[in-house]
């Protein structure tokens, strides 16, 4: 069954695959380097970790710049296994996994930076007797554990036979709304509450579409 208009992500599957066609030439100049999808993966996860630490630090800017410098990783890896012809189960399950490790540990380590260094800075609406800075740190946790949900929904999907690739915030998504917020942080004092504060609806949002595609496609399969 075709997701209805409304359930896809905020960028269409046209510019997705428009952009997977333009990185295929860069993509065969890394596999030239010797270089493998799966070693690509891990790096991705080594550069996401490196930029959860910086969180921790409150160093916002560069844990944003090297957000995308992760984000880079992951979108040549599985170009490069199809370039190799290594496109293989393992190498999908690989990738998800550490992609799901990265993006946790970055939303762990902007608790720990708005409950530490980084609140110095902040200046997100105090709410409930709350410091604008505990209040960022329980929207990273949110966030977090939206983002976790996401994953689920289509992994739980998948484990009784249907597909629920939908959604209107996926991975990529979240991670260039976390990317904004993390870079504008250090000059607009709410900019990484208000990302994940948009993550976190978002992300409900999609949970909400994921459960209903899926018990439409259970319906049609019934």
């Amino acid at each position: 069954m075709t997701p209805r208009q409304g359930e896809w992500s905020l960028v269409g599957e046209g510019a997705r695959q428009r952009i997977r066609e333009r990185i295929l030439p860069l993509a065969r100049i890394v596999s030239a380097l010797g270089l493998s999808a799966d070693t690509l993966t891990v790096a991705g996860f080594v550069v996401s970790f490196t930029a959860a630490l910086l969180c921790v630090a409150g160093l916002w800017l560069p844990a944003g710049l090297t957000v995308v410098a992760g984000a880079l990783f992951d979108l040549f890896d599985g170009a490069v296994a199809r370039v190799r012809g290594t496109v293989s189960a393992f190498g999908g399950f690989l990738d998800s996994t550490f992609d799901r490790l990265g993006e946790a540990a970055i939303y762990v380590g902007c608790v720990a930076g708005a409950l530490g260094p980084g609140a110095a800075n902040m200046a997100f609406p105090s709410i409930a007797g709350r410091s604008g800075a505990e209040v960022v740190a329980v929207l990273a946790a949110a966030a977090l554990a939206g983002s976790q949900m996401v994953s689920y929904t289509r992994a739980r999907a998948q484990g009784i036979g249907l597909e629920a690739a939908v959604g209107i915030a996926p991975r990529p998504e979240r991670i260039g709304l976390l990317t904004v917020g993390l870079v504008l942080q250090p000059f607009v004092g709410w900019a990484l509450g208000g990302a994940l504060a948009i993550i976190v609806i978002l992300t409900l949002i999609t949970v909400g579409q994921r459960v209903r595609h899926v018990r439409r496609l259970a319906g049609s399969t019934g």
